[in-house]
């Protein structure tokens, strides 16, 4: 049941804007109130795990994009 009356199934947001959106909450709700309380090694992980979770999101972002467009598999892609 959708009860938004402006929803629009085909306005299907980015991965890499959700996942932006989504860590900019973390960092401001759970981050940013303890950043006194970490450390280097901390920060590091962090950034690792930002990185990672980035290069997740172009990933998904690629593969919905493959999808929507229908991709056609190359006649010489199968060598």
């Amino acid at each position: 049941m959708n009860i938004n009356p402006e929803f629009n199934p085909e306005e299907v947001p980015s991965a890499v804007g959700a996942m932006q959106v989504s860590m900019q909450w973390i960092w401001q709700n759970f981050i940013e109130p303890r950043k006194h309380e970490l450390d280097g090694d901390d920060a590091d992980m962090l950034a690792m795990v930002g990185s990672v979770f980035l290069d997740i999101a172009k990933d998904a972002e690629a593969y919905q994009k493959a999808q929507s467009e229908k991709f056609i598999e190359s006649p010489y892609s199968r060598n």
